[in-house]
């Protein structure tokens, strides 16, 4: 089936050169899909086993559609669903989003401070309570026989600036995986996908300062917690600062589109463009 396909493609080919491009491809009803359309729909320089697919791709759903849309037409009545009215409606909708979006993308220019966001996270707190724990840390997956693990061990325990310099050599030398987090916040269900589901450390077992440790056969697992916050307890501001961003960003886009309609407004009103009338 393949090659005929390819065969019909190279045949559709021919007929551009030829100037066919008129000719019917497959017609459903009084639907005609034909070779012009087809070959617009295949992106310039696709290999032929690529426009092959793409061609069968659009023809059967070309097909099916009409095939359910004549069926439609053939049992709705006006009666049913006025088409035309809600073409209509949508087309303007439509009109009015793009344009708005056009003048979004030309003309709104959103700025928001960090002062802005610390202050809506101040006023909002309440709504960003976490629905998992967060830390920062280190964890790291090390082979039972890498050299010194425990020096590695100390200097997670009393990791100081230059200690987590230490730790990330020894890991990238030593460790078949590890996390650095020290700065950003890490979801710990992110972290526990690296330990063995029979090892997986409880939230009581982690907290500020701790280093926890398990192992199997193979390989030595560590979780070094500089910073952990729980469920339910509030997201700090800098875990949240990119939702709130685009809160505030999102809200200014709306008073972007509302004062321009209000300008569109009066500009209107102004041009005489708007009559009201009144029934006397």
């Amino acid at each position: 089936m393949r090659y005929i396909y390819i065969l019909f493609l190279l045949l559709l080919i021919s007929a551009c050169n030829r100037g066919e491009m008129s000719q019917p491809v497959v017609s459903v009803g009084d639907a005609i899909l034909t070779r012009a359309k087809l070959v617009s729909v295949i992106p310039p320089m696709s290999s032929a086993e690529d426009s092959t697919a793409v061609a069968d791709e659009y023809i059967r759903r070309w097909v099916n559609q009409q095939v359910m849309l004549q069926k439609a037409e053939f049992n709705l009545t006006d009666d049913d669903l006025d088409i035309e009215e809600n073409v209509e409606e949508y087309r303007r909708a439509l009109l009015v989003e793009r344009y708005q979006q056009k003048l979004v993308d030309q003309k709104f220019n959103p700025v928001v401070s960090d002062a802005d966001i610390e202050a809506y996270y101040n006023d909002m707190r309440k709504s960003f309570k976490l629905n998992e724990t967060i830390m920062k840390g280190v964890m790291a997956v090390v082979p039972k026989d890498a050299p010194d693990i425990k020096g590695l061990k100390t200097w997670l325990q009393f990791a100081q600036d230059e200690d987590y310099g230490n730790v990330e050599k020894y890991l990238f030398n030593f460790s078949h995986n590890y996390i650095i987090s020290t700065d950003k916040w890490i979801t710990l269900s992110s972290v526990k996908k690296f330990i063995p589901t029979d090892k997986q450390p409880t939230e009581q077992s982690l907290y500020k300062g701790r280093v926890f440790e398990c192992s199997d056969d193979n390989n030595t697992y560590l979780i070094s917690v500089q910073q952990i916050i729980s469920v339910d307890e509030y997201a700090p501001v800098e875990y949240v600062h990119d939702k709130i961003k685009l809160i505030l960003v999102n809200k200014q886009k709306i008073e972007f589109i509302r004062k321009l309609s209000s300008e569109l407004y009066n500009e209107a009103l102004k041009n005489n463009m708007i009559k009201y009338y009144t029934n006397e």
